[in-house]
């Protein structure tokens, strides 16, 4: 029988009561805890497949859009050649060859053909793997009775046309391997503007779909293609694809597998909805936003289709499947918190038991000391003297009732030990913690005495706080007499050692100074060179394509573009090749009196090939005419603040000059990202980039060196910014004063 009034017992039942409190706690923050996990990672999930769905639905617009960049570009070509019987037109052979090129370089297409105006074929160049061949004219079929050479011959002129997406069909057979296949289609026009025939170039699909897949690894959702009817385009299940072909498929539409969602889903443009089913994503793909030639002026395209839905779709055994990962993160640290509980429990059972011990243990310890050659002192913790033992006795030659209750310091610490030995020791006593300390007294007069006191500390078993100090001495008087001796026979030798260390020091120092001056001018050099070499290879690329005799006005004006970045990449390695020399000599040879609004247009014209679609660059000037400052300068300055408002924004650019109190103002206001609040102070940080840049190209150095340029033409820069509305910065300039060189900036 359990005596309920054993003092044992009653310990037990008071710290059981505590751990089932405390266990109680815990399931219920931990059930709390999981569930703000879940809905934080179904949170997570949601955003993800919304950022990869946007990628999948730029991926096809993009294809699309190239799609009919290329036929119109084709139309034009065989418009001009001897088939519509231009004068001094490409003859059939060149035109052959150069449809045989364009599909081995596109490699996206699987048919080119030309149809005449009675829907007969009069040419067709296959892909056939990369090794483009022409169908013999005997094999050359009539297409009049198809329904997209009916379709094509209702456009305008200058209009495309976009098929039903399907399979490709070969002699009234579905083609084996399945070729997914977009016929895209322009009327062709001769010199006199008259109607000679169609131009049909066949989209294949396949390569997108690979694409999309790729997009899709290592995501939870399933992609989905599905036309407005609800047939399978493109969707994991190949099997359900394409099932407006196949008779027996006819019932294989996403509206039969998911009738609730595809409501919500064919009704609204875009969104994501929720159901027991799992997670849709959706978006609504209208050609008639994609593909257009004019701002209101759409392209006709699509037989059948109006509209394509992009899904992606989360299956509620995924959601689970997610849900139960989380759980399992769960299950060892929810036993240790409650393992750890028991242990504490026990731990605080088996240490009420023991404090009662304690003060027994006290008195143990002094009966071990009593009898010891070492001083030993015990204090409360206020130092305040309750016991020393009879060593300590005989060496101080005062018994312990005549000091019992004074601070020890007054009997045992002499003055003359250093003030560090004596910081040290208060130190100890003040915060309560153990230690060690050599003390200098004087028992016997000019007499030194040395004692290596170790401190420790008497703590309560229950509340583990400090109850007494415990001082152990030991008698080191000779030792540090021998001390003495060796440090004056080391005192030359020391010195030695320390005036070549010190020779070492300062010898690394310059060398680390050295390596970090080649380290940051390569730096900032590699950032210069890169405006100037991206326009060279935009220039490069784009007076490629203009090959034509009556073009050459425009390859030479990319020619042009290519050779004053040519010219700027020369000055700007010369620049940082003679940075000292800029810096020492800038008023004798770098100074520059030049029309500014002039100097500015001509700057602008070099962003004309990298602005994004729909993005424009808007210069006002005020009344500023002419400046006297370094032209190289100011043009590096500008390129960077205009590259990067170019960059991280995708609307209208403004740059606006004007003269205020004296000097010249110069402002660059972008509508973009803008910089968050919290890290505008490291701005002009070296290697700095804010948060919301990651996803975006750059090195940070760009407004480090913008700023160094600014401070050595002697002219100021600030600016102002919040994020997701943009960001202005305002260069102040003198107008008509030289650089000075004073305070300049170290490049």
């Amino acid at each position: 029988m359990i005596d309920q009034e054993n003092p044992r017992f009653l310990l037990f039942s008071k710290y059981t009561q505590r751990s089932f409190l405390l266990t109680i706690l815990l399931i219920i923050a931990t059930t709390l805890f999981y569930n703000k996990e879940v809905k934080s990672a179904i949170k997570h999930l949601k955003d993800e497949e919304k950022s990869k769905l946007l990628l999948q639905v730029n991926e096809i617009k993009n294809d699309f859009v190239y799609v009919q960049r290329d036929v119109l570009l084709l139309a034009d070509l065989i418009s001009t050649s001897s088939y519509t019987s231009c004068e001094n037109g490409k003859s059939l052979t060149s035109l052959r060859t150069e449809i045989t090129q364009y599909l081995k370089r596109k490699k996206i297409y699987d048919q080119i053909r030309i149809l005449d105006t009675n829907g007969v074929e009069i040419l067709r160049c296959e892909y056939n793997r990369e090794h483009p061949k022409f169908t013999p004219d005997s094999l050359l079929q009539d297409k009049s009775n198809r329904y997209y050479f009916k379709e094509i011959s209702k456009l305008k002129n200058e209009d495309i046309y976009f098929s039903k997406f399907d399979l490709n069909i070969e002699n009234g057979m579905i083609e084996k391997p399945n070729k997914q296949i977009l016929r895209v289609g322009s009327k062709i026009y001769g010199c006199d503007k008259r109607y000679a025939g169609i131009l049909i170039v066949n989209y294949l699909g396949n390569p997108l779909v690979k694409r999309i897949e790729e997009l899709n690894q290592q995501q939870l959702g399933d992609f989905y293609l599905v036309d407005n009817d609800g047939f399978y385009l493109m969707s994991p299940n190949q099997e359900d694809n394409w099932g407006f072909m196949f008779p027996d498929k006819l019932d294989k539409t996403f509206s039969n597998h998911h009738p609730f969602s595809w409501e919500t889903i064919n009704n609204q443009n875009s969104g994501q909805t929720e159901t027991k089913d799992g997670i849709f994503t959706f978006f609504t793909l209208n050609f008639k936003q994609i593909v257009n030639k004019h701002e209101n002026d759409f392209i006709q395209f699509f037989s059948s289709n109006d509209y394509w839905k992009i899904i992606s779709y989360v299956s509620y055994d995924k959601i689970a499947a997610l849900k139960a990962q989380i759980r399992s993160h769960f299950y060892i640290p929810t036993f240790f918190l409650f393992a750890l509980i028991l242990l504490l429990t026990r731990v605080s059972i088996y240490a009420k038991e023991k404090e009662q011990k304690a003060k027994e243990e006290i008195q143990k310890l002094a009966s071990v000391v009593k009898n010891s050659n070492n001083c030993i002192l015990i204090t409360d913790t206020q130092a305040r003297v309750e016991w020393i033992n009879p060593a300590l006795e005989k060496l101080l030659g005062k018994p312990l009732s005549t000091i019992k209750g004074q601070d020890f310091r007054r009997h045992f610490v002499n003055r003359k030990n250093s003030r560090a030995t004596l910081e040290k020791l208060n130190n100890i006593i003040k915060n309560k913690r153990s230690g060690k300390v050599e003390l200098l007294n004087y028992f016997q007069e000019n007499i030194e005495n040395w004692q290596s006191t170790q401190i420790k500390l008497i703590n309560t078993v229950q509340k583990n706080e400090a109850e007494k100090i415990i001082f152990v001495g030991t008698d080191v008087t000779d030792l540090k007499n021998k001390e003495k001796e060796i440090t004056q026979l080391n005192n030359n030798l020391e010195e030695i050692v320390k005036n070549r260390t010190l020779e070492l020091r300062e010898s690394l120092e310059r060398e680390k100074k050295l390596n970090k001056i080649k380290s940051d001018f390569i730096s900032m050099a590699s950032h210069e060179l890169r405006t100037p070499l991206g326009i060279i290879l935009s220039s490069a690329n784009l007076a490629e394509r203009y090959s034509e005799n009556h073009q050459e006005d425009k390859r030479e004006k990319h020619f042009n573009r290519i050779r004053t970045s040519v010219q700027d990449l020369v000055e700007t390695l010369n620049f940082f090749l003679n940075s000292g020399k800029l810096e020492n000599d800038i008023e004798d040879s770098e100074n520059n009196t030049f029309n500014l609004e002039n100097f500015l247009n001509d700057l602008l014209k070099q962003f004309e090939e990298i602005l994004k679609k729909n993005q424009n660059i808007n210069f006002i000037h005020k009344d500023v005419e002419h400046i006297v400052t370094n032209k190289k300068i100011l043009k590096n300055i500008m390129l960077n603040l205009m590259s990067n408002a170019i960059k991280y924004s995708e609307k209208d650019i403004m740059l606006l000059v004007e003269e205020i109190d004296g000097k010249i103002s110069i402002k660059v206001q972008d509508h973009g990202i803008g910089v968050p609040k919290a890290q505008q102070n490291k701005i002009f940080s070296k290697f700095f980039r804010a948060e919301n840049t990651e996803n975006i190209q750059g090195t940070g150095l760009g407004l480090n060196i913008v700023k160094h340029y600014v401070e050595l033409i002697n002219g100021t820069i600030s600016f102002v910014s919040e994020e997701n509305i943009g960001t202005t910065f305002t260069i102040l300039l003198p107008k008509n004063r030289l650089m000075v060189d004073d305070h300049k900036p170290e490049i």
